[in-house]
């Protein structure tokens, strides 16, 4: 069997308006995606943007810390030398301090010394010889030799009354090739200023 289309106008407008349909429709998606694709295109620069612009103040807070911290290092050093000096200028200070106490006690000490040698001079009587003398203001230590121990004793009575402590060690005996003789050590401390004083 056979159609025959008796109005080919009418078919004609209806394929065209359906193919007019679809093309709208094939736009419209079309400028959705494109609107997506663009809007991600600018959502992504603009956080870019944001990123780039947070890199670049984090990078200047860098380089100012950077700077503040080159700033503290130069004063730490700074300091540092400072304290040096200052360790420096307080030895220099404590020696002249020591060297003018050590003046200022000068004739004093000179004054004590003198009246020890004197003191001992005086003590030391005939018969006895000192061979080593180690002499100070708080201990004093005396060797010598008799050819007789009563000299030693003599010795020993008379420097016993001007130090408030004297340690005797034990005389020894002791021979040469022509005599012998007697070693001794007296160990003395506290020498009795007061008691130089009375005397004078």
């Amino acid at each position: 069997m056979i159609k025959i289309n008796l109005n080919p106008e009418k078919e004609s407008k209806k394929k065209s308006l359906s193919f007019s349909f679809s093309f709208s429709q094939f736009e419209l998606s079309n400028y959705i995606y494109l609107g997506i694709f663009l809007g991600s295109i600018v959502g992504i620069g603009i956080y870019a943007y944001i990123l780039n612009s947070s890199i670049d103040n984090l990078e200047k807070e860098k380089r100012r810390l950077t700077q503040e911290k080159q700033k503290y290092q130069r004063v730490a050093a700074k300091i540092k030398q400072l304290n040096k000096e200052i360790g420096r200028l307080k030895g220099i200070l404590k020696r002249l301090e020591a060297r003018r106490l050590v003046y200022e006690n000068l004739p004093s000490e000179k004054k004590l010394f003198l009246t020890m040698f004197s003191v001992l001079s005086g003590s030391l009587p005939d018969g006895v010889w000192l061979n080593k003398i180690q002499l100070s203001r708080k201990s004093s230590n005396f060797y010598g030799f008799s050819f007789k121990p009563e000299y030693i004793s003599k010795f020993y009575k008379n420097i016993s009354t001007h130090y408030a402590s004297v340690n005797f060690s034990s005389v020894q005996k002791a021979k040469n090739r022509l005599n012998e003789y007697y070693t001794f050590k007296f160990s003395l401390s506290n020498f009795k200023l007061e008691k130089e004083g009375e005397q004078k």
